[in-house]
């Protein structure tokens, strides 16, 4: 009830991180547009595509005019969500893909077992390739699979057979566009979606749908074949509230128009209308059928039509290389990841001066930031690292794709690799730390050497 009932939602994720700004000359979004920006700009053509009212009011703004007539695009698929994937794949110098732990040693983002998805594209609908640039490398595709890899490959007989992949018939057959599905592994769901208004209706029918990413999306992705009241639940013409919510959200956009207030008095019925009555020539109307009633039974046909209308979950594909710089920073390899590619970047457009605070130490050979009143010791070695404000990195010292926060104190003769260290942190004489963690304000003792630790306070 806290959200507008015709607005479009778009969730995004607390670690999402990604280049802001005016993106001129990226690839992936047109001119003075970022990523969020194109995204949702995206799924509101897609809205206006699959409604003939707002096509005919306000398709004009976006692509110059419409397309197709209004039973045709009344009759095709409505958008549920419009998700953002990034392409993480990576091939060696024969073009072979690599694997995840041969990712890791080249320095990019090895993703976890239960983070890899078997994920099938198609065409996007016929009526959205026409409102839509289809040469945009913004050109949205339907996502018609989505399946964990250990949900697929998982023998839970303990057979040994073979992983199957399973995709319905009807799937293939049920548009040209979806004739030709590529099925691929080296996308990487970002947890970022725009929602269609009816899927905020979907959410308050449905209050045991709790997770976005684990049940809505699995359930649009499996059911937008069967019909929009089918996502509602099976036996909604039993269960009133549901019913009545799923009426409501017929009510709206992309379905029906909001008509204006005096549009029922123009068309004879409004308030003053009547069923009898004389008209302009001042000769009596012949008794007719009660106008309410003949409304009531058009709209109930109507919305009876929208029940087992089709929908559509669609996806924006980035490509490699603008998902360098477009990820979820929710681990410490990722963060590390995203920081170092940050700051390559900056120094590479020559953004580094205008982006960070005053005083602060670019060195653009090693790919590392010092921070403003940051101390560094004689005969250090840092590379691919950032130090925050007022810490200081005793003698000696080497680092490498390390973070450190400010007022971090760091002793000599330390070697810190792949690690994070939080703010006012303690890191005694020769420690050698690689894949650690550090809370702030946490010490580490002298002469430590660990390995994918965390060191609590």
């Amino acid at each position: 009830h806290l959200l507008p009932s015709q607005s479009n939602i778009i969730t995004i994720p607390g670690d999402f991180v990604f280049l802001g700004g005016q993106n001129k000359g990226n690839e992936e979004v047109e001119d003075g547009k970022d990523i969020l920006s194109s995204l949702i700009d995206s799924h509101r053509r897609l809205m206006y595509a699959s409604s003939p009212s707002l096509v005919s009011s306000s398709l004009d703004c976006y692509s110059g005019g419409g397309g197709g007539n209004d039973d045709e695009i009344a009759s095709s698929p409505v958008p549920a969500c419009t998700m953002l994937f990034s392409d993480v794949g990576e091939e060696d110098e024969n073009g072979v893909p690599l694997k995840e732990s041969a990712k890791a040693k080249k320095g990019g983002i090895a993703r976890d077992e239960e983070d890899i998805e078997y994920i099938g594209l198609s065409s996007a609908p016929a009526s959205i390739h026409r409102q839509h640039n289809s040469h945009h490398p913004s050109h949205p595709q339907r996502v018609m699979l989505k399946q964990s890899k250990v949900a697929v490959e998982e023998d839970e007989d303990m057979t040994g057979g073979t992983p199957k992949l399973f995709l319905p018939k009807k799937r293939l057959h049920i548009a040209p566009e979806t004739s030709r599905i590529t099925i691929r592994t080296d996308l990487n769901d970002l947890h970022v979606y725009v929602l269609s208004p009816w899927v905020l209706r979907l959410l308050s029918a449905r209050k045991g749908l709790v997770s976005i990413q684990r049940e809505v999306i699995p359930l649009l992705v499996s059911r937008q074949f069967r019909g929009i009241s089918s996502v509602f639940g099976s036996k909604i013409s039993k269960d009133h509230a549901k019913k009545e919510i799923l009426d409501e959200a017929l009510s709206g956009p992309p379905f029906r128009a909001s008509l204006p207030d005096n549009a029922a008095e123009e068309s004879g019925n409004g308030p003053n209308s009547g069923a009898g009555g004389s008209d302009e020539t001042g000769e009596e109307e012949q008794p007719h059928r009660n106008d309410g009633e003949e409304d009531d039974e058009n709209n109930n046909v109507s919305m009876e039509k929208h029940y087992n209308r089709s929908f559509a979950v669609l996806a924006q594909v980035l490509s490699r290389e603008g998902s360098r710089l477009t990820l979820r920073a929710c681990t410490v390899p990722s963060y590390l990841y995203g920081c170092r590619e940050l700051v390559a970047h900056a120094i590479q457009k020559n953004q580094a001066a205008s982006s960070l605070p005053k005083g602060t130490t670019v060195q653009a050979k090693l790919n590392s930031v010092f921070l403003p009143d940051a101390v560094i010791g004689e005969k250090v070695k840092i590379q691919s690292s950032t130090v925050g404000s007022h810490s200081k990195v005793g003698n000696k010292c080497r680092l490498n794709n390390v973070v450190v926060m400010e007022n971090v104190t760091v002793g000599d003769n330390c070697v810190l690799q792949n690690s994070v260290l939080g703010a006012g942190a303690t890191i005694g004489e020769n420690c050698n730390l690689n894949d650690c963690q550090v809370a702030p304000g946490a010490t580490v003792p002298s002469f430590t050497k660990e390995k994918g630790e965390s060191f609590l306070v």
